[in-house]
């Protein structure tokens, strides 16, 4: 569902939030190969910077979107790995610190066939996703102010307080109180963090 995003500067770029395994449902690629391609519009066939230009040459955002829509939808190759919907169905509602043999185990399969799984759909090793999946959720909660820092923690199973903080500089750089400080724009679950005239 597009949303809208106010920047006070120049911006010429388009940025796509996808679900987890679904880019490749469009491209039928692997996430190997895409993190190879310099231009993942070149995938669709097209040239990527004329898709750009067209794009960019309409002034109406809606326009805009339904333009990238229609190209999204043209190339709609796949779906999901039955088994992998149900992997990244029971991460994200488990309420429970799954580990990849776990995890393996309920779906009936091996952890070598869940690693490929994920490698090849989602980008990721299992064992990564998970601990990216738990820190998105903290994130969350703490920016829709439901929780404190402490009580995210402990209900996404942080016991160690030096275990939490270590895992949030892995992922964002900073420590739990230096990101929060760093948000200066907050929408949905998207984040945007400025800091030394860059942003991500």
């Amino acid at each position: 569902m597009p949303f809208h995003v106010d920047v006070h500067s120049a911006l010429d770029q388009i940025c796509i939030l996808f679900e987890p395994a679904a880019l490749t449902a469009f491209t039928g690629e692997s996430y190997h190969d895409l993190l190879e391609s310099d231009h993942v519009f070149d995938i669709f066939g097209r040239n990527s910077h004329y898709l750009l230009e067209e794009i960019f040459d309409e002034e109406d955002f809606s326009t805009r979107v339904e333009k990238l829509e229609h190209i999204l939808l043209e190339n709609l190759k796949v779906s999901e790995p039955e088994k992998l919907k149900e992997a990244l169905a029971l991460i994200t509602t488990g309420g429970e610190d799954l580990s990849v043999e776990t995890l393996a185990k309920k779906l009936g399969i091996s952890p070598p066939t869940l690693f490929r799984l994920f490698k090849n759909h989602v980008g990721l090793n299992p064992k990564s996703y998970i601990k990216t999946n738990r820190f998105r959720n903290i994130l969350n909660e703490i920016l829709q102010k439901r929780q404190t820092l402490t009580s995210a923690a402990h209900a996404n199973l942080y016991y160690d307080q030096a275990h939490f903080i270590k895992d949030f500089k892995v992922f964002s750089g900073y420590s739990p109180k230096q990101l929060l400080n760093k948000i200066s724009i907050e929408q949905n679950n998207l984040a945007w963090i400025y800091g030394n005239n860059n942003h991500c």
